[in-house]
């Protein structure tokens, strides 16, 4: 039960990272985005 916490906190804030890194490309490759 633990373990999967965890496993699911650990998942959620990879995610969280790679969401970051994708907002920012989306952002960076719209066009007109300011």
């Amino acid at each position: 039960r633990f373990q999967e916490d965890g496993l699911v906190a650990v998942q959620q804030k990879h995610i969280r990272i790679l969401d970051n890194d994708g907002l920012k490309k989306l952002i960076q490759h719209q066009p007109g985005a300011r």
